[in-house]
């Protein structure tokens, strides 16, 4: 099932071929871009989402972790999917755009209170990361494009830049999630509005 063009894909994405990159993206993006827009994303975020896959990818071929068992599109179209699945559970929970959570505007106090008890939690993990992180964070979340945030840390490459980038926001998520903090006040709120759950 595996075809010459997959082939020759996994070999770009492993010796960093920026040439069998961008033909990936030309071929992949428009459909990654159409799944992400049409469910409440933006531009934005379908790049991140083409970013962060194209580094797991990098990540399993690495490993010996790939098993292709049909086409590249498809199979780097599922890793799309999934992320942004993600993604949409995280924005639920209040865990990014914090000042958007969606469908609870009918509780407004409960609401200003649960979300500041969130951004509070959010803050006090965010400054828990190395200067670094924070700072290509902070361009991240500020719409900054890869190639700005390469600029400005002086990192080498693009791909160093994007798994920088991919590692500091996955700590961060990953700090939020297993603080007993988070998990309480998200219980109580679900508990009491049974909306986020």
């Amino acid at each position: 099932m595996v075809t010459i063009a997959d082939n020759l894909y996994i070999k770009g994405i492993l010796e960093h071929d920026t040439l069998i990159i961008n033909q990936i993206y030309k071929q992949l993006m428009p459909m990654v871009r159409k799944m992400i827009l049409t469910s409440g994303g933006n531009v934005q975020e379908a790049q991140d989402i083409f970013q962060d896959a194209i580094l797991i990818v990098y990540r399993k071929i690495k490993t010996g972790d790939l098993e292709l068992n049909c086409k590249f599109s498809t199979y780097f179209y599922a890793i799309t999917k999934k992320l942004w699945i993600q993604e949409l559970k995280l924005k639920k929970r209040g865990l990014i755009n914090t000042e958007s959570v969606p469908d609870i505007a009918a509780e407004p106090d409960n609401t200003e209170e649960y979300k500041a008890s969130i951004i509070k939690v959010i803050m006090k993990h965010f400054t828990q990361l190395s200067c670094d992180c924070q700072k290509i964070l902070r361009m991240h979340f500020n719409s900054a494009t890869i190639d700005d945030i390469q600029l400005i840390m002086g990192y080498k490459t693009r791909h160093h830049t994007i798994d920088r980038k991919y590692r500091c926001k996955r700590s961060l998520i990953k700090r939020i999630i297993n603080d007993p903090t988070f998990k309480n006040v998200k219980h109580e709120y679900t508990g009491k509005n049974r909306i986020l759950s």
